[in-house]
Formats: C-alpha cells, structure tokens, sequence
C-alpha cells in the first residue's frame, strides 16, 4: 500500500469558506404544526390544480403539464419531511402527527384523482408530441416524463367503468392504509424478553453492559429488545439451549397484529390485478421490472434453489457435527436434531475455534466514528465527494440528538467545490424508531422554475451497536457492510443531476437494479486493506491485527449455502403469495413450508409467523424481492469488472458516477451498464462467487469447488432471524 494511496484517503479538511446555497431543512416541528403543514399543502396544491382545470382552451405544456410539475417538485421537500417523521421522530406525539399527516396526503390524491380529468388533459398533450423525434431530441427529459407517465395511465389492460374505476381506487386505498399500519407496527413495537443473567451465560459482557435491567416477579432480569444489536448477541452466544430457543421463537412470533393485515392485504392486491386486467399481482408489477414477467423470475429463483440446496445441506452436516462434538464435550446426550435456534450459536462457535475468527472480538477495532471517518475518505476518492459534518450546534438541525448532519460537496474541481446535497446519519436503535436498516430520500435534486438548483436531501437510518457509558459504539464486520451499503443509496440519491426531480429519484431506477450500487460497494468491506485502514481499537488506537483479518476471510464461505437459501426462500413465498392463490392461514402454511424445504430449517413443532416483520413485503419489495439477488448479478460484474484490481481508482469511480449513478432513471439502465462496462453485463461474476462456474453464459450451472465464495461477506444472523 503505497504513501500516495494514503494520501488520497485522507479527508480534505472542512474549508469555513464553504456556506451551502440552500439551507438545510428544518426538522423540530411540534404536532401541531405537523398537522397544521399538512392541510398548508394540500391548500396550496389544491388552488394549483383548480387555476389549472377551471382556465379555458386546450390544455397544454404550459399551462397544464408544467404548473403541475413545479407543484410536485416545490412540495415535495415538506410533505416528505412531515411523513419520514413517523420513522424517526423520539415524540410519539409528533409520530401519530406524521401518520396523520400521510392520511391527509392520501385522502387528498385520492380527491384529486375524483374531481379532475387528468388522464383526459394528459393524453391530449401526449398525443401532439408522442410521434415527435425533434422534441424528443431537443426536450428529452419532459419526453421521458411523458412517457412514463403514459405508461402509468395506460397500465390498465381492459378499459375499466366508472364503476370499476371507484373500486379500484377503494381497493387502492386500503392496501396503502394496510401498509401505513403494517409499518406503524413494526416501528412502534415494544416487545422483549427478559433473561437472568445466569441464562444469558456466554453473553459478552460488552454486550450485557447495554440491556435495560428490570424486575419481573421480583426476579432481577435483564431486558432484551428484538433489535438485531439486542437479540444477534443472544442467538449468536449464549449457551444455554433453551435461551436461545426461547429468543428464537419469540422473536419469530412477535407484531401479531400485522398477520391479518397481510392476509387482507394479499387478497386485495390479487383483486386490485384483476381489476386491471392482470392475472396476478406479480403481472402487474413486474412489467416495469428488468426481469419483465414471472416466468424469468422463477426460473431464476429455482435453477439458485436446485444449485444451493447440495451446499446448504453440507453447511447444514458441518454445523450438526459441530453440535454433536460440542455435546459431547459437556457430557450431554446429542438427539442428532439440528435445530433453527441452534444455526446462529454453532456458526458462531465454528468462526472462533476452527477459524479462530470472532465478530465480538473484531468489533473492538471497529468504533463507529473510526469506520465513518475512513468510509467517507472511501467514497470522497472514489466519487469526487467530500463530507463536512456539521457540529456547530447553532447550526445543526436535526430530529434526535444522536443524529449526524453532513453538507456534501462535489469536488470534482478542488478549488470550486460545488455543492451537491444534505445527507443525516440516524444510527442506533430507540422506541419508536424504524427498525431496520435503510435509505430515505426526502426530496430529490430538480431545476426551479427560475432555473436555479434545488438540492437533494437523504437519510440513512439504521439500528447499530449502541454505545455504552464505557465506550463507544463498535461495529461488528456484518454491520461495517451495512454501513457501506446504506450509504451507497445515499450516493447514489445525492448525484443523481437530471433537471426534473422524478428521475432523480431512487424509485425512478428498475426496482430489480436499485440494490445494485450498494451490494457493490459491500465489495469494499470484503478486503484486508479496507478493513485495516477503517480500523483503530478502541482503547489502544491499534490496526486489527492482520492475524485476525485472515481468519476472518479464511471463514468467509462459511453458512453462505443457508445464507443464500434463506434469501431465496423470501424470494419464493414473496413471488408464490403474488402469483398463487394463498389466502390466510394458507399463507402461514406456505412460509412455514419453505423455512423447512428450502431454508432447511428444523424448529420442532413450532410454528413461525415471521412474515408479520418482513416489512418488503408490505413496501416497495411485493413482487420484487427477488430482486435482492437480481441486483447482485450487476454488483458483481461491475466490482469484478471495474473495482477490483484498484477499488481506489477515482477515474473509474467518477466514470461509475457519472454513467451509472448521475442519470438516476432516465435512460435504459442496460444501456448505462453497457457504457460503464465496455460490454452487456452478464452473471459470470455472480455465478463465480455463488461457488459454479460459469465461462459462458450457455454454461451457467455447472458446479464448481463450494470452497470459492466471492461474494461480499455478510452477517448471516440476519437470514436466520427472518
């Protein structure tokens, strides 16, 4: 590793001479106001719609199509902002304001839809300039807008009645307030189960240091969240069997009220299809996907099952083995039983004595702000971006306290840095907060109406090791990646530069592409010399030691057969429970079913209702998750292809930047891989890493050493919680 190379990491050092030309959002709204913003909006709009519909003569670019664009674009920030706060906000109060104000968001589309013709003014605009090659030349972002705006109103394949048309709108309007609740559950869930510490033995105290200590019948218990910083420990390292049966199971079976919801709600997406004209849902939803219809997603899904499951099983044999040696070292009699409750704990064990690799330990080289320090270096390098965090408390504005403000530059030229976004990191757990890891983009970049920028905003939002009052947060190799990934999204939001704000958003890009960018950069986390820059023990300020780093990824294919199995489980129930005629209790079968044929997973006669937290299912990921392995195909090829003979190579990360990232939605997204790659993208890359060989793409599944896995290195404690 070369001293210029070092150089290129460090941080180019806050400049007071930098002032932001927008101001960043204000965030610290009461209740009240939340509420009270809301109706401010819809008045608004409202009057932008009645001057638009109540002028006379032909609707036109100018006074139909453009008025309405501006008004979405100029209210976007706000209303996004009222609704994330039911995300974030640590005021319950302001939270049900934000569910409120979402409702009012909801009620008023749907009002809009009613009184005004807008398929009627639209078509009349889209027919002049459809046929038009000139002004799709010269005009090809409002084109493209046209156009996708054409699809969405003609995406009905039967012309539907007025009466129909009310039905669907009914029916649409309740799957959203299903999935408002759904997801309200989720983040407002509570729930927890209590431990002595005499049956949480084997816990790092590390780890027992950061649960709440409560007394239940008047036993002094420890409290354990279902947080994966809260509940990964136990799975992973408490000894006592039945402990880590007892985590297993209850967290399997918790947020009871969202069953029915999804039940409902599957029916109503099937009758929602139907109404269009579509045999399923999965139809409906795939014809905007890069896979196009179920059929490729199936055969995609299946030909991954038959090729993993022979892996799974050996990983299934190894961790069995390793039970039965660990039984019989205490003196204990084996059943011969492999039990789900039993995968996190003898992966784990298997990771520290024949691998001599321990997450727990690694983490104490991994301080949160250690990693945020040398991962903005990263992505500064790579992508021509530098982070200024703002810590001036004058002038931070944030929801919660723990919250970090960054404004981000371009930097593309050093001495005219220009300015590029805002972007918030919301890293660890709280009541209240969303419980999972994600990307959310407020509001997208757009050219005013004036012709000035306005800029994007975008926020990372995940659950992370807490600190303690004896150090600092430590980040454990599965959630590093984490970090990487959510911030690849936050990249890829904040240099997204089209003129209008609807192709700059990441639910513009295919919904099959849109992990891509992020499961690449996991890539990064898969390397010595990256883990070893981002380290810095927490009390000595040592590198990891390069002994530790070895065992680490001499593990690496460890558990990767049940690891992909659980993945493409999800995949299948998502895709059978969208194409099938699975209704309620059904439903619970089918996923119980899968966990044992295709996850290979043993709980003895415990039933699983683990589809109540799986919170894709209910968002943007119905019909779509398979779409997580999808989106890997791409990672892999563009890291293999570009990244990594140099993952530092800032002329190939500008040019990754400015083909893939910068058009958003725009183009064809094969014909910006196609312009990255010098080539069409294929999946010999993915097919390499999975552990086959692929030399063609006429030779996909023939099987190769199971030893290879490229892939990046995941914290597999996830899969097996679902």
């Amino acid at each position: 590793m070369g001293k210029g190379l070092l150089g290129h990491w460090g941080l180019v050092p806050p400049q007071p001479t930098l002032v932001p030309p927008q101001p960043a959002p204000f965030w610290n709204y009461t209740a009240t106001e939340v509420i009270d913003l809301a109706y401010d909006l819809v008045e608004k709009s409202d009057a932008v719609y009645e001057s638009v519909f109540s002028q006379p003569g032909e609707p036109t670019l100018d006074n139909y199509l453009w008025p309405l664009i501006h008004n979405d674009q100029e209210t976007d920030l706000l209303w996004n902002q009222l609704i994330f706060l039911r995300n974030v906000s640590p005021d319950p109060a302001v939270r049900e304001a934000s569910l409120t104000s979402s409702a009012i968001m909801d009620q008023w589309i749907a009002n809009i839809t009613s009184k005004y013709n807008l398929y009627t003014n639209f078509e009349h605009i889209w027919t002049q300039y459809k046929d038009d090659d000139k002004f799709k030349k010269e005009n090809y972002e409002l084109y493209r807008y046209m156009e996708k705006d054409a699809a969405f109103y003609n995406q009905n394949k039967r012309v539907l009645s007025n009466s129909e048309w009310r039905e669907l709108g009914l029916v649409s309007k309740k799957i959203g307030a299903n999935s408002l609740q759904f997801s309200i559950n989720l983040g407002e869930e509570t729930e927890y189960i209590a431990f002595t510490e005499e049956e949480l033995a084997g816990v790092s105290p590390l780890v027992l240091e950061q649960f709440e200590k409560i007394v239940e019948d008047g036993v002094k218990k420890l409290k354990v969240t279902f947080k994966y910083p809260d509940i990964g420990p136990v799975l992973r390292t408490a000894t006592n069997p039945e402990t880590r049966r007892r985590a297993y199971v209850a967290d399997q079976n918790r947020v009871a009220a969202n069953e029915q919801l999804l039940f409902e709600t599957l029916d109503l997406r099937r009758q929602m299809a139907h109404l269009r004209g579509y045999k399923n849902y999965a139809e409906y939803n795939l014809r905007n996907k890069m896979a196009k219809n179920e059929e490729t997603v199936m055969t995609f899904l299946t030909d991954l099952v038959d090729r993993l499951l022979p892996i799974g099983a050996n990983d299934l044999e190894v961790l069995r083995r390793k039970k039965a040696e660990d039984y019989k070292s205490k003196n204990l009699t084996f059943d011969g039983e492999f039990y789900a409750w039993d995968n996190f704990y003898y992966t784990n064990k298997l990771l520290q004595e024949k691998y001599k690799a321990d997450p727990e330990e690694m983490a104490k080289y991994f301080p949160l702000q250690s990693v945020i320090d040398g991962m903005l270096s990263i992505y500064q390098t790579l992508f021509r971006l530098k982070f200024v965090e703002v810590t001036d408390v004058q002038k931070k504005n944030v929801w919660h306290e723990d919250v970090k403000q960054f404004a981000v530059w371009n930097i593309d030229d050093e001495a005219r840095p220009k300015f590029q976004g805002w972007i918030y990191f919301d890293l660890h757990p709280r009541d209240g907060k969303y419980s999972h890891a994600a990307n959310f983009g407020i509001v997208s970049a757009f050219r005013k109406r004036d012709g000035s920028q306005s800029y994007p905003v975008t926020v990372l939002v995940c659950n992370l090791s807490k600190p303690t009052p004896a150090r600092p947060a430590l980040l454990r190799p599965g959630e590093v990646t984490t970090l990487f990934h959510e911030l690849g999204h936050g990249i890829h939001h904040l240099v997204a530069n089209n003129k209008l704000a609807s192709h700059n958003a990441l639910g513009s890009v295919p919904w099959d592409f849109v992990e891509a960018p992020s499961q690449m950069l996991e890539y990064w986390t898969s390397r010595s010399d990256v883990l070893t820059m981002l380290s810095k023990h927490y009390e000595t300020g040592d590198k990891i030691p390069p002994a530790l780093l070895d065992a680490w990824f001499s593990s690496a294919g460890l558990g990767s057969g049940l690891y992909y199995l659980g993945q493409l489980r999800l995949g299948l129930f998502d895709m059978y429970v969208h194409t099938r005629e699975y209704h309620g209790l059904q439903v619970r079968k089918l996923w119980n079913d899968l966990r044992r044929e295709i996850s290979l997973s043993n709980s003895q006669n415990y039933t699983s209702t683990g589809y109540n937290t799986f919170g894709h299912l209910m968002a943007g990921y119905a019909a779509g998750y398979y779409g997580y392995l999808w989106s890997q195909v791409f990672a892999a090829d563009m890291y293999q292809t570009k990244f990594k003979s140099n993952p530092f190579n800032s002329t190939v990360g500008r040019q990754y930047r400015d083909t893939v990232l910068a058009p958003g939605g725009l183009y064809d997204m094969t014909d910006n891989l196609r312009k990255f790659l010098g080539r069409d993208p294929n999946n010999i890359a993915f097919l390499r890493g999975l552990g086959f060989n692929a030399t063609s793409l006429s030779q996909l599944w023939q099987v190769e050493s199971a030893e290879s896995v490229l892939l990046p290195r995941s914290d597999f404690s996830e899969a097996f919680i679902i």
